[in-house]
């Protein structure tokens, strides 16, 4: 098997240690984008429920307040529940059924008491998937407004983003690893003492009789 020139070896190893930097790199930064999207969904959501406090109308009746929930889940294309402080449910635009329930256990709400506000990922056994919830405690009013949209949602936004993110992290790359490659090849078949070739052990082996002095007889 014929030795790798000098060339081909330092593209090889540069080549592998590039590839490595950027998977690593792609690893971490997949990794931010992500904690980044959940971030602008949480403040999207949280906004957008401040929004909605400020025309929430002042009863605990649930005759009014499931109508409303109706009325601005069309708009919003969210679900929302309104929710007293004790945990009882007031209001919601996907299911009268929950109305009366008390929900005081579950995450979000328990939370958002506690803290103002809060978010959770569950399986919802009234709709039968999987939603992100984020909640808002608005004390001076003495409710809660829960909004929830399912994961899949969530999940196709994320993809979306991520697609384009990988396409631009690595198509690049490998385009840069093409050229490099082609480059090297001109190099190698261009200059044969950058590889080490038979042109190169030519050029050593003229040159170092052209050192040795002749003796010739006088």
């Amino acid at each position: 098997m014929r030795r790798l020139s000098r060339v081909w070896k330092f593209y090889i190893i540069s080549t592998s240690v590039f590839v490595i930097l950027v998977t690593v790199t792609g690893f971490v930064l997949q990794m931010q984008l992500k904690k980044k999207l959940k971030t602008q969904l949480e403040e999207r959501v949280f906004t957008l429920t401040n929004v909605l406090a400020m025309v929430l109308p002042e009863t605990a009746d649930p005759v009014i307040l499931s109508p409303w929930c109706r009325q601005y889940e069309d708009a919003a294309e969210v679900r929302i529940t309104v929710i007293a402080e004790d945990g009882l449910v007031v209001g919601d635009s996907s299911e009268d059924a929950i109305v009366g329930e008390n929900h005081l256990d579950r995450p979000e709400v328990r939370k958002a008491i506690a803290t103002g506000k809060a978010t959770a990922v569950r399986f919802s056994e009234t709709l039968g998937v999987e939603l992100f919830y984020a909640a808002v405690f608005f004390k001076d009013k003495g409710k809660i407004i829960r909004l929830a949209l399912p994961m899949t949602e969530v999940k196709t936004i994320e993809n979306e983003v991520m697609i384009f993110f990988m396409l631009t992290l690595y198509l690049i790359p490998v385009l840069a690893i093409v050229i490099s490659f082609l480059f090297t090849r001109y190099a190698a078949s261009e200059r044969p003492e950058f590889t080490g070739g038979p042109g190169f052990r030519q050029k050593l082996s003229t040159k170092s009789h052209e050192a040795i002095p002749s003796h010739t007889k006088e």
